[in-house]
């Protein structure tokens, strides 16, 4: 009996010991601090963009924990890792045309056509048949001609400088230019001596104006020799407001090396400029005749001979305003355009011209001023080769127009002492040819 009271003691004091011990608080675990942390090496894929731009975890960049848990934050590790970068966010606004300021560089060759046909000057004639001969009466092939052709193509350069102003809702570039065209000088010039070989034995040579240029009056009928030079240029100047279309939204395409790639979507595109023009046309007409006799007036039938000098200058001054549109296809190598343009232009006309030497003995000078309403158009295919985004080199089919202008050649009169004299100012101008130059933006 005595012992089992032993044991029930021993087990009540086992049982209230563990219940003790049961009641007391479990202290948190302790963990080591992360900075005593030895650091994580992570080896990624090469992960800078296409542009160069470093990434913030290269390879072979070794990071701590707390690095590690704000890029993982951010989402940006998990595209570094699985090489899900996503492509850079640039519309085609980028694509072509980046810059405030841009430039087009051209040079030309353009030939020149203002009339019909060619304007004779000088001729040698004979009225003289003989029955021996054939028939000598009639024009012969001696003649000083103005052709209306000459001398071909001239070259002369194009310049365009443009600020960029803004873009609209509409991805159109709104953007200020200048144009400088023109320096070129069409000219042409022919001497023709009288031929005693070309009539029958016994008559003079002799070289006779038309009477459609010199009305009967007195000129230079009679000279043994005539020559003339005959110059035309332009200078144009131009300041435009204009709008300007953008090829569509790029498509981003991944490539089969998994890397996000920009590519141009094909578009047509559109522009509309307006803005104003100055336009310049200067010529000089310079005939001389030789051996002129004087057939008319006191000294008629003395032999007496004068050197004949007839010099023209004219002057088109020309201001006004102009509409323009444009119509392309672009792509990212090459494009297409067709520009047209055109305005009305007040014509200031000056005249001054010198005339002595005539077969009366007498001489003259005529100064004539005026003005009309004339028009100005101009036109152009251009193909463009993109070298670089920035960089473009072109080729072009050009074509300028302008009529109502004063030529030289239309103000030639004989008889100036009779009054003012007439204004000729109805003839046009035609320019065709061709074009290269490069266009670039910076």
């Amino acid at each position: 009996m005595k012992h089992y009271i032993v044991l029930l003691l021993a087990g009540l004091l086992v049982t209230t010991g563990r219940g003790a011990a049961a009641q007391e608080p479990l202290a948190p675990p302790q963990l080591p601090d992360p900075g005593d942390l030895p650091p994580i090496t992570t080896e990624l894929p090469g992960t800078g963009d296409a542009a160069g731009t470093p990434s913030l975890v290269d390879l072979g960049e070794s990071i701590d924990a707390g690095e590690l848990e704000e890029i993982d934050e951010s989402g940006f590790l998990a595209d570094r890792i699985f090489d899900m970068q996503p492509a850079l966010l640039e519309s085609s606004g980028t694509w072509f045309r980046r810059g405030f300021w841009y430039s087009e560089a051209d040079a030309m060759l353009l030939g020149r056509e203002f009339t019909r046909a060619s304007i004779i000057l000088t001729e040698q004639v004979t009225n003289v048949t003989a029955p021996s001969f054939p028939t000598f009466g009639g024009i012969q092939n001696n003649q000083l001609l103005v052709r209306r052709s000459r001398p071909g193509l001239e070259g002369l350069p194009r310049l365009t400088v443009g600020r960029f102003l803004f873009r609209d809702l509409d991805n159109r570039d709104h953007a200020l230019e200048v144009t400088a065209f023109g320096g070129g000088q069409w000219s042409q010039e022919q001497t023709v001596d009288a031929d005693p070989d070309i009539v029958v034995p016994g008559a003079s040579p002799l070289l006779q104006v038309p009477d459609v240029l010199d009305l009967g009056n007195p000129s230079f009928d009679g000279a043994s020799s005539s020559a003339f030079s005959y110059d035309s240029r332009f200078n144009s100047f131009e300041l435009n407001y204009r709008i300007k279309g953008r090829m569509e939204r790029d498509q981003m395409q991944m490539n089969p090396a998994g890397e996000w790639i920009r590519r141009a979507s094909p578009s047509s595109t559109k522009s509309l400029f307006a803005g104003l023009r100055y336009f310049d046309l200067t010529e000089n007409l310079d005939w001389r005749s030789s051996d002129v006799p004087v057939t008319l007036g006191p000294d008629a039938g003395m032999g007496i001979t004068n050197d004949g000098v007839y010099n023209i200058r004219t002057d088109n001054d020309m201001i006004g305003t102009q509409l323009g549109f444009g119509v392309g296809y672009e792509t990212a190598r090459w494009g297409i355009e067709w520009v047209a343009k055109g305005g009305g232009y007040w014509n200031f006309i000056t005249v001054d011209s010198v005339l002595s030497g005539t077969n009366n003995g007498q001489g003259a000078t005529r100064d004539i001023e005026g003005d009309n309403l004339s028009f100005v158009g101009e036109s152009s295919v251009r193909f463009k080769w993109h070298i670089q985004q920035n960089l473009s080199l072109r080729l072009g089919l050009e074509v300028l127009y302008a009529n109502a202008l004063a030529l030289a050649p239309f103000q030639i009169n004989f008889a100036p002492e009779t009054g003012p004299g007439t204004l000729s100012a109805t003839q046009d101008n035609v320019y065709l040819g061709t074009s290269i130059g490069l266009e670039g933006y910076w």
